[in-house]
């Protein structure tokens, strides 16, 4: 799966970081590439931020996407310190629930922003997100040396809880989809309304039996 790639225009040099709007599946087996319109709250377009994915415990699929940076138009003759400010710098995390195909922001305090860092599912149970390495881009620009509040650069996203922890924790419970997510499903059924072709549609909904669409019922909101 792959959202709408960072581009560089062809008569001009700047560039243009990938959008979320839009999301590109590649399905392996057919080798036939996909679209699919995305809606909920959609990420500003940004480069170097990190993502994982993990299966949801009612038949859907999370794709995590924390960080980066969005210069919209980077213009690539221009000193980067000369273009960048502070909002470009993002200190988010945005979940892509699938078959939905709905963006939903966290929300918590935003800290400091992050980029050129990498994501990995952490955790027998894969409620956890570490975050390792990386750096402020305001800092990175200017030479600054401020303390970074991820010891030794490592950061744990609980995912379930859709929040920063201050630990990790080796034996915290498997994961579950975020309880806005569940209720978004509880709301508006198992997909979203709006496919933009029936391929698109079959692939999500088909069971792998070949029986037709599959009958898992929609992640239940928590009380």
């Amino acid at each position: 799966m792959y959202t709408n790639q960072a581009t560089r225009g062809l008569t001009s040099d700047r560039f243009h970081p990938p959008i979320f709007d839009n999301i590109t599946i590649h399905d392996p087996i057919d080798k036939t590439w996909y679209a699919q319109t995305a809606t909920g709250q959609i990420p500003t377009g940004r480069l170097e931020a990190c993502s994982v994915g993990v299966k949801g415990d009612q038949g859907t699929y999370e794709v995590f996407l924390y960080g980066g940076h969005n210069i919209l138009e980077r213009n690539i003759s221009v000193s980067l310190l000369d273009q960048f400010d502070q909002s470009d710098a993002l200190d988010e995390v945005y979940v892509l629930s699938l078959p939905a195909f709905a963006w939903f922001k966290a929300d918590y305090p935003a800290r400091q922003s992050r980029t050129g860092h990498t994501c990995n599912l952490v955790g027998k149970g894969n409620r956890q997100m570490l975050s390792i390495g990386g750096k402020n881009p305001t800092d990175i620009l200017v030479n600054a040396t401020n303390t970074d509040p991820f010891l030794q650069g490592l950061g744990v996203f609980d995912l379930t809880a859709m929040r920063w922890s201050d630990r990790y924790n080796a034996d915290a419970e498997s994961y579950e989809t975020p309880a806005v997510v569940k209720a978004w499903y509880a709301v508006n059924g198992r997909s979203t309304r709006n496919w933009d072709s029936p391929a698109v549609q079959r692939l999500f909904l088909q069971d792998t039996s070949g029986r037709g669409e599959a009958d898992t019922p929609p992640p239940s909101p928590e009380r």
